[in-house]
């Protein structure tokens, strides 16, 4: 699916973004650089498996994580962002979900800016999209603003036939060029650890940015 199909039918948003806060200060128009830093949006702060493609032997490079969320007890997926702005403060995009299943279940959300062009997606595989996630405000700052949303989805149970899956987990990620990995604080494949801090603004996953 070409993400920008469905803009025209959400373009109502747009107009609502000026009353709920589209980036507000005196400079607000001198404000021309952006920054969104995705984190995980898993219940569990258990990494069980570092950045890879996939997580087994021969190990490959590739811009996910495994957090440990499981259908009972860490099932809940959420949106979860730190925004950075040259000055003032307010929404600066839009994460509107869409369903990402593939070869595997898949939750994901797309990110446009206030221009409504497409920023990239993030994805969480191994889950079912949730009926009632929201389109997500994301909120900057010159300081950094803390943005949560959710449920987005739930860890998936079960797997579609031919998926590789070795049993339920959260595999996040984020796609377009633009887009870097926090690798200074997550291990990589196969590494592993517990007791992130999953909503701290140095525990982003992966990060992006742009200037209108």
């Amino acid at each position: 699916m070409n993400p920008r199909s469905i803009v025209p039918a959400l373009a109502v948003i747009a107009f609502a973004s000026a009353a709920f806060g589209a980036l507000t200060s005196n400079s607000a128009r001198a404000t021309l650089s952006y920054g969104l830093y995705v984190n995980p949006g898993a219940s569990s702060n258990a990494l069980t498996c570092g950045w890879h493609q996939t997580c087994q032997p021969p190990y490959t490079w590739g811009n996910a994580l495994d957090w440990g969320n499981d259908p009972n007890t860490y099932k809940f997926v959420y949106w979860r962002s730190w925004g950075t702005a040259d000055s003032g403060s307010g929404t600066i995009a839009f994460a509107v979900p869409y369903n990402a299943t593939g070869s595997c279940k898949g939750a994901g959300a797309h990110v446009y800016d206030l221009n409504w062009f497409w920023r990239g997606s993030v994805v969480w595989l191994h889950t079912d999209l949730s009926a009632s996630a929201p389109t997500v405000y994301i909120n900057a700052s010159w300081i950094g603003a803390y943005t949560s949303a959710g449920p987005m989805g739930t860890t998936a149970s079960t797997e579609l036939r031919g998926c590789p899956w070795d049993g339920p987990h959260l595999h996040q990620y984020s796609t377009a060029s633009g887009w870097y990995a926090n690798t200074g604080v997550y291990p990589i494949a196969p590494g592993t650890g517990t007791g992130y801090n999953l909503t701290a603004f140095g525990s982003w996953q992966n990060r992006t940015g742009w200037s209108n």
